[in-house]
């Protein structure tokens, strides 16, 4: 496999795993039992992500790198949310290019439903922050 497409996915894989501990810290931390569920629900999104792009290695024979996890806290939800938002973009705009730049046909399928998600995530994150702000849903505890 290719060094930059390797440095590509590991890249990924780390982007998804690390919004996966995001969203679940999110639903401990903040909202009601519907934006608990919101949050815990893109959590598993972000993971079955993650386990799309762990394929990717597997179809080249190869082993990702160690993932680092970050873990902080949320000190605002409306913050972390606009920042989740700037994420699905740079999400969107990476399976993008990384659709272009693959060669192999399953896995540019792969990259394009991956985009189509992020594409969804960022409209659910979108409204559920306007559900917030307008008092719809509750975001504290």
């Amino acid at each position: 496999m290719e060094q930059e497409w390797k440095k590509t996915l590991q890249q990924g894989l780390e982007d998804e795993m690390n919004s996966a501990v995001q969203y679940t810290q999110l639903a401990g931390q903040y909202g009601d039992i519907a934006v608990k569920k919101a949050f815990l629900g893109y959590a598993m999104e972000e993971l079955r992500h993650a386990q799309k792009i762990l394929s990717m290695f597997e179809e080249q024979a190869e082993e990702p790198d160690k993932v680092n996890i970050a873990l902080a806290e949320q000190e605002d939800l409306f913050l972390s949310l606009v920042e989740y938002l700037a994420k699905e973009e740079a999400a969107i705009f990476y399976y993008k290019v990384l659709q272009e730049l693959e060669m192999r046909t399953e896995t540019k399928e792969i990259c394009r439903l991956i985009k189509e998600e992020e594409e969804e995530h960022l409209q659910k994150i979108g409204a559920l922050y306007q559900r917030l702000k307008s008092g719809e849903l509750h975001g504290d505890e």
